[in-house]
């Protein structure tokens, strides 16, 4: 496939930051790009980003293979959960979840992700959790950096305040005793991406994006606003459990 040049990735996501929120972290600039090609207008470009988050299905990842990104699960001792690693992190997570992936887009893209789906329970939005490695070489957001500021504001507004977007203050901690950077947000999430039909709810995330001795690592969740707090402690626990190879 012909990838999309960098600067015209990065362009793409400010463009989709217009309607919505700014550049997703797993979606990257360039995957929204990709998808945004063709849109004539801003709300269409936002709703072909959502469709890399909300409609695209991944292989499961408890299966053996031989490549470094292929993930393997397996009990533990601590009750209730079981553990996900591959080559590039590890990390618990509730045992009644599953854990999914896509190798190939991986690979292409220097992005390794274990993507998470809690069991939906009345509310609109599918949550998310996603753990991410951002390789050296990614072809997405090159650094931590740079991730944290496509993620913390809206770079085309310039401190333009709307009231279905809304940006908190990036906060630097510790998570799994590693150095680590919180960005928090309040944006649109479309219900119905592939249609003319326009209606959303509005979305929280937190993210946690821990710098690396090569590339970075992103934990990520997102859920409806009023649901939010249903799995944040499982969240907070797939962080704390956390393990990078670098």
């Amino acid at each position: 496939m012909k990838k999309t040049p960098l600067f015209f990735s990065f362009i793409a996501a400010a463009i989709i930051s217009i309607s919505s929120c700014a550049a997703d972290s797993t979606g990257s600039a360039q995957k929204q790009s990709l998808a945004a090609s063709g849109s004539p207008a801003s709300a269409a470009i936002d709703k072909s980003a959502e469709k890399h988050q909300t409609s695209k299905a991944a292989a499961e990842i408890n299966k053996t293979d031989t490549k470094e990104n292929a993930i393997k699960v397996t009990n533990n001792q601590n009750k209730g959960f079981k553990t996900v690693s591959n080559g590039w992190f590890s990390y618990e997570m509730p045992s009644s979840w599953n854990a999914n992936t896509n190798p190939e887009e991986d690979e292409e893209y220097k992005v390794y992700e274990a993507k998470m789906f809690p069991p939906k329970s009345g509310q609109k939005m599918s949550s998310y959790i996603y753990v991410s490695y951002f390789a050296e070489d990614n072809e997405d957001i090159p650094t931590y950096e740079q991730f944290i500021n496509m993620n913390s504001q809206n770079i085309l507004r310039k401190g333009q305040q709307v009231e279905w977007e809304k940006y908190e203050p990036v906060k630097e901690t510790k998570i799994a005793g590693r150095k680590a950077y919180v960005v928090a947000r309040n944006c649109r999430h479309f219900l119905h991406p592939n249609s003319k039909d326009d209606s959303y709810v509005m979305k929280k995330e937190k993210m946690y994006v821990l710098p690396a001795s090569k590339g970075y690592y992103v934990i990520r969740y997102a859920a409806e606003e009023p649901s939010f707090p249903n799995n944040l402690q499982a969240f907070e626990k797939i962080a704390a459990s956390f393990k990078g190879k670098y």
